[in-house]
């Protein structure tokens, strides 16, 4: 029982490791800006040390969503922004 319990815990401790920061307009501006006008496939930088690009672009009748990966020097990892005409990406 005792290793279970600490696979577990390990387990755990992994994946939370792996949270995904979002970001915000006010953290990214550059990014959000490109989510507003530009295509699929567009790079840009967050910041020194991480990259975007936007991969692709999918859309209903209520939601305009676009998937986007950032780069940093270790990591790749992707992240999807959605919002309703007129809002915010989220």
């Amino acid at each position: 029982m005792r290793i279970l319990a600490i696979i577990g815990l390990s387990g755990a401790m992994l994946i939370g490791g792996c949270a995904q920061i979002k970001y915000t307009r006010a953290d990214a501006p550059q990014m959000f800006e490109a989510l507003d006008s530009k295509p699929n496939g567009y790079t840009g930088m967050l910041n020194t040390s991480e990259q975007f690009e936007i991969l692709r672009t999918r859309a209903n009748n209520m939601l305009l969503c676009r998937t986007v990966r950032v780069l940093d020097q270790e990591n790749s990892s992707t992240r999807e922004y959605c919002k309703i005409k007129g809002g915010e990406w989220r």
